[in-house]
């Protein structure tokens, strides 16, 4: 089985077309790929009206996806992010949510086998107020603000699913603590020099950054970022795979037992996508070192809708 990774999206679902197909015509036939949330799959303004943020930017490509201009290579699976239409994910969930034509959205949070390939995930992002309260509930009347955030039921769903056998893939949009290189956004150093960590379209896959290997007890004591719930879950879970977004940061490394990937923001090109071949007991790493990808301005030129926000 062959799969992808996919970070956040925000829209840019014509990028993530030709991404994805360059990909593909690289490593060979792909089943299917995992995103890291903010996929931002608006159909529709009501889609827009339940989205944190978001109505500066505008409703993004997936139209196109749904009236077929727009086709992605291959199913992807989705979680969401803190920019995903929730009011809408969470009305309408019955147990997976065909979005559109070869998207889906996974739902809040929970464990699934795809074919040999047993996936877990937990949707939004940390919030100490929300996260660590037993006692909070999402009703109806919860604001769309408070919907971002993951919840202690979300994660014992999660946890419950991976007591009952071992979780391969594990998907979460906010990551753990995992140390970082210090980055200034602005600073000119950032904006003239290129590599994975900087905020532009890149050809250089995520697998060429800096690979740092971790072991339970040092991560704490290390520049990092991320929050404790996620790095609970990790550590309990062992995943064999666990893949993060959020961030649009770049990194590879290992924690305890897991292989992690972070990923960039599909604008950026390349660290984007991680592709792996999976065996049944272990994956592989395919994800080729170069793509010859346009600029994500000349493909998204018609599209000035697409959003490339945090």
């Amino acid at each position: 089985m062959r799969i992808t990774l996919v970070g956040d999206i925000h829209g840019s679902f014509r990028y993530l077309a030709v991404l994805l197909t360059q990909l593909q015509q690289s490593v060979g036939p792909i089943d299917m790929a995992f995103c890291v949330g903010d996929a931002e799959a608006l159909r529709n303004s009501n889609d827009l009206a339940g989205v944190v943020g978001k109505s500066r930017h505008g409703i993004g490509d997936f139209p196109l996806v749904m009236s077929g201009e727009i086709r992605l290579p291959f199913p992807v699976y989705s979680i969401a992010g803190n920019h995903d239409p929730l009011p809408a994910i969470d009305k309408d969930f019955t147990g997976g949510l065909n979005w559109g034509p070869n998207f889906h959205y996974l739902g809040r949070a929970g464990v699934k086998q795809f074919g040999s390939l047993r996936v877990g995930w937990c949707s939004g992002v940390y919030d100490a107020r929300i996260s660590t309260s037993g006692s909070f509930r999402r009703t109806s009347a919860t604001t769309p603000e408070d919907r971002r955030y993951f919840t202690t039921s979300d994660v014992g769903k999660l946890m419950k699913g991976a007591k009952k056998g071992h979780i391969d893939l594990l998907l979460m949009h906010d990551w753990p603590h995992l140390p970082v290189a210090n980055r200034q956004k602005n600073s000119a150093r950032n904006q003239s020099e290129p590599g994975p960590h900087r905020g532009s379209h890149q050809t250089q896959a995520w697998s060429d950054t800096k690979r740092l290997s971790l072991h339970r007890g040092q991560v704490e004591a290390r520049a990092s970022r991320g929050n404790p719930i996620a790095q609970k879950v990790l550590e309990e879970c062992r995943p064999s795979l666990a893949t993060f977004g959020h961030n649009h940061h770049p990194w590879a490394g290992t924690v305890g037992r897991s292989q992690v990937v972070c990923l960039d923001r599909v604008s950026n090109g390349l660290p984007a996508v991680a592709a792996f071949e999976y065996d049944g007991d272990s994956f592989v790493d395919i994800t080729p070192p170069h793509l010859d990808l346009p600029r994500y301005e000349s493909i998204t030129s018609s599209s000035p809708s697409a959003t490339l926000s945090l």
